[in-house]
C-alpha cells in the first residue's frame, strides 16, 4: 500500500515521528518539581480561574509539554490517516459538493476545544516517570478514539448524501423520451485515457464501412499490381524481390522492418499503403528517447490520467477501421537506442505474435474513478490484425548494427530498386483491399501443402546452417525455422521461387551475424561456404548469399593487403 501519496503525507507523518521523541525526550527529564511553567501559573490566568469559581490548577511544564506534544500528535496521526488513500474512505469525503477547507477547520476546531477544555478538568502536578506515562497513554487513546469517532461520523454523513445524490438521479428514462435536454443526468467522471475517450466520442455515431469485393485473387497478382502501380503512376521500378519479402514479412509478424537509402524506404510504404486503399501514420524517432513512455505514454500523479502517445492513439483508431489496412512508420529509428524506447514493443510482439496486447496502465473496471475507453482490455491496447507497426532503418553503420540485431527475431526487408522498364496497362487502379482478405490470403499461403518446405528440402537448408554453425559458432533456433517455413509459403504464393526466399532469410538472418569479423578461418570459412551452397543449389541459385561472401571475402583480402604494406 503507498502510504505517502504527497508531500502532505509525509509531513503529517514527520511530525508524528517527531511528537513521539519529544515526549520521550521530555519524559527522561528529572528536574526539580518538574519546572513550573510561567504561562499557565501567571496571575491573570489564576484571576481568571478564581473569578469563574474553579481551584487554581497547578501545571507543571513537564506534563504540560507531554500534553500538547500528544495533542500535536494525534492530529498529525489523525491528517495522516486523511490524507492516506489506502483506506478508500477519502474517496467519499472527497466530494465535490463538500467543502473540505470547512471539514479541516471543524477538525482543527474541535480537536482544539477538547484540548482546552481538558485543561481545566485535570490537575497536572508534579509526577514522577510511571504516572505521567500512563497519562499521556491515557490522552493519546482518548484523541484516537474522538478521532476516529469523528472520522466515521463525517464519513457516513458523506456517504448519505452521495446516496441520496445517486438515488436522486437514478430513475429509468422513458423510451419515448427524446430530448435529452430535458433528462437530468449525473456528471460524468473524468476518463483515465482522456484521449482514446475523445476517440471513442468521435466514432460514437459512425456506421460500419462495408468494402466491396476485391478482384485481387492472390498474393501474386497483389505483389504484381502493386510494381505496375508504381511504376505506372511513379515511375519506380521496384524489384519484385523486395515487394515479395515484404508482403511475406507481413505475413510473418506485426512488425516489419525496412532499409534502404534516404527516404525509399517510407516511399515504399506510402506507395503500398495508397494502392491497398489504407492508412498510413508516420511517427519520427526522437533523439531524446530514452524509455518506453516516449512511445507508449505516461501515467501523470498530478492529473490522475494517462497521457497516450501518438503511437498507442493511432493503435487505438485503428480499432475503428477493421477494414482498413492500417501501416504505423517509426522513422529514424537509429536517432536513439532502440531497445531504449522501443523495447516493450519488441518484447511483446515477439513472445505474442497472434494476438499482441501493449500494456499502458494495469486498470480494471471500477478499479479507478473514472470512465474506461471501450476498446481497452485491461489497461492494454491491441496490434489488431489490420494494423503493422514498419521500423524505417537508412544505411549508416548505427542502423546497420539494429538491422542485425531485430533480424534474429523479424523480418529485415531492403527496399531495392531497378532501372529496368516493364510494360503495364494503361491504367493502373488501387485496390480497395480488406484487411481481413489479406489475413485470409496469409492463412491459405500457411496452411497450403504445395507452398511448404518438403521434408527434403528443409534438411538440405539446414544441412547450411549446420555448417555454419560448425564453422562459425552461429545457429539458427527453432523459432527461426518456424518463420523460415512462413516466409517461404508467403514468398512462394506471391510468385517466387523456395531457393529465392531461402536466400533472403539466410542473409538477412544467419549472413548479417558474420559481417564485421577478421580472422584468416573467417576468409577460409566463407569460401567453403560458397563452393557448399554451389554443390547444393547450383551457381545460379542464392545469388544475394554469394554476393555477399565475394563482398566480404574481398573487404578481408584488402584489410590484410593494407596490413601488409603498412
Amino acid at each position: 500500500m503507498k502510504i505517502f501519496r504527497s508531500y502532505k503525507n509525509l509531513l503529517a507523518a514527520t511530525v508524528f515521528f517527531a511528537s513521539v521523541i519529544g515526549v520521550a525526550a521530555l519524559m527522561l527529564i528529572d528536574g526539580e518539581n518538574n519546572l513550573r511553567s510561567p504561562f499557565l501559573n501567571n496571575n491573570f490566568l489564576s484571576r481568571f480561574i478564581e473569578k469563574v469559581g474553579i481551584e487554581r490548577i497547578d501545571f507543571s511544564a513537564k506534563g504540560f509539554a507531554c500534553f500538547c506534544i500528544t495533542y500535536l500528535d494525534v492530529l498529525a496521526l489523525f491528517f495522516a490517516m486523511l490524507y492516506s488513500r489506502t483506506l478508500g474512505l477519502y474517496f467519499r469525503i472527497q466530494n465535490r459538493k463538500f467543502n473540505l477547507r470547512l471539514y479541516y477547520f471543524v477538525i482543527i476546531l474541535l480537536f482544539t476545544v477538547v484540548f482546552v477544555g481538558s485543561l481545566f478538568f485535570l490537575g497536572m502536578e508534579p509526577y514522577d516517570f510511571l504516572e505521567l506515562s500512563i497519562i499521556y497513554a491515557f490522552f493519546f487513546v482518548f484523541f484516537i478514539i474522538a478521532a476516529a469517532a469523528f472520522f466515521l461520523v463525517c464519513t457516513l454523513i458523506a456517504f448519505i448524501h452521495s446516496r441520496i445524490v445517486k438515488e436522486k438521479f437514478s430513475f429509468p428514462v422513458d423510451d419515448e423520451l427524446t430530448d435529452l435536454d430535458e433528462v437530468e443526468t449525473e456528471t460524468p467522471k473524468r476518463s483515465i485515457f482522456p484521449s482514446l475517450t475523445e476517440i471513442d466520442k468521435k466514432y460514437a455515431d459512425a456506421k460500419p464501412v462495408k468494402l466491396p469485393a476485391c478482384n485481387v485473387l492472390s498474393l501474386k497478382d497483389l505483389t504484381e499490381g502493386f510494381r505496375q502501380y508504381a511504376y505506372s503512376k511513379y515511375s519506380i521500378n521496384y524489384n519484385i524481390s523486395s515487394v515479395r519479402a515484404f508482403v511475406s514479412g507481413m505475413a510473418m509478424s506485426r512488425l516489419v522492418f525496412l532499409r534502404g537509402e534516404g527516404e525509399a524506404p517510407l516511399q515504399f510504404v506510402r506507395i503500398f499503403t495508397e494502392y491497398l486503399s489504407g492508412v498510413q501514420s508516420v511517427i519520427p524517432v526522437q533523439k531524446e528517447w530514452d524509455s518506453e513512455s516516449d512511445v507508449l505514454g505516461y501515467y501523470s500523479e498530478r492529473e490522475g490520467q494517462f497521457m497516450c502517445s501518438s503511437f498507442v492513439e493511432k493503435l487505438y483508431e485503428a480499432a475503428y477501421m477493421p477494414e482498413r489496412v492500417n501501416l504505423i512508420s517509426f522513422t529514424d529509428m537509429g536517432a536513439a537506442e532502440i531497445y531504449e524506447y522501443f523495447g516493450a514493443v519488441l518484447n511483446t510482439l515477439y513472445r505474442n505474435a497472434l494476438n499482441p496486447q501493449l500494456n499502458l496502465l494495469r486498470v480494471k473496471k471500477g478499479q479507478y474513478n473514472g470512465k474506461l475507453p471501450q476498446k481497452l482490455s485491461d489497461g492494454s491496447v491491441a496490434v489488431g490484425k489490420n494494423t503493422w507497426i514498419l521500423g524505417i532503418l537508412g544505411d549508416s553503420e548505427r542502423e546497420s548494427e539494429i538491422a542485425k540485431k531485430v533480424a534474429e527475431d523479424f523480418v529485415v526487408v531492403s527496399i531495392m530498386r531497378t532501372r529496368a522498364k516493364i510494360s503495364v496497362p494503361r491504367r493502373c487502379k488501387c485496390l480497395l483491399m480488406h484487411a481481413d482478405e489479406l489475413n485470409d490470403m496469409f492463412d491459405f499461403a500457411d496452411s497450403a501443402a504445395k507452398f511448404k518446405l518438403t521434408v527434403p528440402e528443409l534438411e538440405k537448408f539446414l544441412s547450411v546452417a549446420d555448417y555454419v554453425y560448425d564453422s562459425f559458432n552461429i545457429r539458427i533456433d527453432g523459432v527461426t525455422i518456424d518463420y523460415v517455413q512462413i516466409f517461404v509459403s508467403c514468398y512462394v504464393y506471391c510468385g517466387g521461387t523456395k531457393e529465392e526466399a531461402l536466400d533472403i532469410v539466410f542473409v538477412k538472418k544467419i549472413f548479417c551475424k558474420l559481417k564485421g569479423r577478421e580472422g584468416d578461418y573467417i576468409a577460409t570459412g566463407l569460401s567453403r561456404l560458397d563452393e557448399k551452397i554451389v554443390n547444393l543449389y547450383g551457381k545460379s541459385a542464392f545469388r544475394y548469399t554469394r554476393a555477399e561472401i565475394k563482398k566480404e571475402i574481398e573487404k578481408m583480402e584488402k584489410a590484410k593487403k593494407k596490413g601488409m604494406d603498412a
